[in-house]
């Protein structure tokens, strides 16, 4: 009576399994990811925008582009393939996504922008979760391979809570520039003496 042999069928599958691992490691790059975190305060009913960036150009001007949004701007360098999805959610925000779909292509000409607007409907700390997700080649409903998460907690407060909060930062920032500004001159000075000693 013959024997079933599973050994040979075994191996053209490893073998296809170990290929198509390969072939997915093959589409992964390093990508320059660049958005603007909200800032900590937020007023209820006031929209903000937020923006990402993915450059795949090499250009490494997306800080630059996304100066003006308010929060503060992240730089990360992702592993990602060629087609990304990128999603912004939480709990007591309207969330628009303003541009194209969520899930594109990456460009080699153009940088890759998804911009949503984010309404705050109800005071307290909440939480945005940023997430941006790498697809293989040619998936369209399969689990994402590869994906950068930010969970972004911010406290959403009423307008006049927020504009005192905000007024009460700007001295604090307004001290150090003087100073900063104080030393530069101090420096300058010191530097300015030292050299007329030389010239002496």
């Amino acid at each position: 009576v013959a024997t079933p042999q599973s050994s040979p069928a075994a191996a053209p599958a490893t073998a296809a399994a170990s290929t198509a691992a390969t072939s997915l490691d093959s589409q992964f790059k390093s990508r320059r990811l660049t958005y603007n975190r909200p800032p900590e305060k937020l007023a209820l009913n006031k929209p903000i925008d937020i923006s990402l960036i993915i450059d795949s150009t090499g250009q490494n001007n997306a800080a630059e582009q996304l100066k003006d949004l308010p929060g503060t701007i992240v730089e990360r360098d992702v592993d990602l393939s060629d087609f990304v999805a990128a999603e912004l959610i939480g709990t007591d925000f309207d969330i628009q996504l303003q541009t194209t779909a969520p899930r594109q292509k990456l460009s080699p000409r153009i940088a890759n922008e998804w911009r949503w607007r984010v309404t705050p409907t109800a005071t307290g700390t909440h939480t945005l979760t940023l997430t941006v997700y790498g697809y293989a080649t040619g998936s369209l409903d399969g689990e994402p391979l590869d994906s950068y998460r930010d969970d972004i907690v911010v406290e959403v407060q009423q307008l006049d809570q927020v504009i005192n909060w905000a007024k009460g930062v700007q001295p604090v920032f307004a001290v150090l520039a003087a100073l900063a500004g104080a030393a530069s001159a101090l420096f300058g000075f010191l530097r300015f003496r030292e050299e007329k000693k030389r010239n002496v």
